[in-house]
């Protein structure tokens, strides 16, 4: 079994972000199951203004609906085929605003004399 993702963020200009995660599972078994190749594909945008205030993103998960397995047994005469067409994708919006009036403290010296050094 291989299992690898990948997650990729592009800027376009300062205010604007493009997303891209990719995920996929090779064929592999598991028990008695024969777990076929998973694969996932989601794509997303963010838009910030207002002086950084609000962000606005919008993000569809599992482009091709492809993040569910099909599972076959084939054992002891056992013959079965389980096709897992479970809807998973989904779509997102989000919406923040960040309030005025936060401001950072700058970070104390760390007490370290504990590490006996």
């Amino acid at each position: 079994m291989f299992n690898s993702s990948l997650d990729n963020t592009f800027k376009v200009g300062k205010n604007l972000a493009f997303e891209l995660i990719g995920s996929i599972q090779t064929p592999m078994i598991q028990g008695t199951f024969d777990i076929e190749t998973v694969y996932n594909l989601t794509a997303g945008l963010k838009w910030s203004f207002a002086s950084d205030r609000i962000n606005l993103s919008a993000r569809c998960s599992d482009l091709f609906n492809s993040g569910m397995p099909n599972l076959k047994v084939r054992f002891n005469g056992q013959h079965l085929d389980m096709n897992n067409d479970f809807y998973s994708r989904s779509f997102t919006i989000h919406f923040s605003y960040r309030f005025g009036g936060y401001k950072k403290k700058e970070a104390g010296k760390i007490d370290t004399s504990r590490f006996g050094h």
